[in-house]
């Protein structure tokens, strides 16, 4: 069930970095999927919260963390710290 709700996000992802062109490209979540995860992934500003992941086959999913620096305050797992 949660796939379906990422679809629409994960396509307008691949939109938005050119993997996909609507009417020209053939639409393929499953490599937009993994695509996005490998960017998730490689990015210095967002790291996976793998204590927080479930490897169920049934539903499985993983946890990010987008950590940001706004005022003076960076967010981390846990909340902000000044």
């Amino acid at each position: 069930m949660v796939g379906l709700l990422l679809m629409p996000c994960v396509q307008e992802w691949a939109k938005q970095t050119g993997r996909y062109r609507e009417g020209v490209d053939d639409e393929d979540y499953p490599t937009w999927k993994t695509r996005l995860r490998c960017a998730l992934n490689k990015a210095a500003d967002i790291t996976e919260l793998v204590d927080m992941r479930s490897t169920d086959s049934s539903d499985p999913y993983r946890v990010y963390c987008f950590k940001q620096d706004v005022a003076g305050t960076t967010y981390i797992q846990g909340g902000p710290k000044k």
